[in-house]
């Protein structure tokens, strides 16, 4: 059995802590790819579970309207921001 994941994208970042941060919207991009959109929230949380995408990204896709379908990542990600009344939570590392 093989399993594929998307590759990832975005810029990674040094924390003071040590780890290595990365933007939200660059790590969606590692795991919805150009075959993703246009969709509606229930196909990008199907795509993100099928590519084993972390729960914080499932999470901010958790309150989107189930009707309104996202033409690219940008408008998603824009949508997204412009409706996030608190950040994703962390997960622990």
């Amino acid at each position: 059995m093989t399993i594929e994941f998307a590759p990832f994208r975005g810029e990674v970042a040094a924390r003071p802590d040590g780890h290595d941060q990365v933007s939200w919207r660059d790590e969606m991009a590692g795991y919805l790819g150009a075959t993703s959109f246009p969709g509606r929230q229930d196909e990008l949380l199907a795509a993100l579970v099928r590519a084993h995408a972390p729960s914080r990204l499932l999470w901010r896709l958790g309150a989107l309207p189930r009707e309104v379908r996202f033409g690219s990542l940008t408008e998603l990600c824009d949508f997204v921001d412009a409706h996030s009344a608190a950040p994703a939570p962390r997960e622990p590392m």
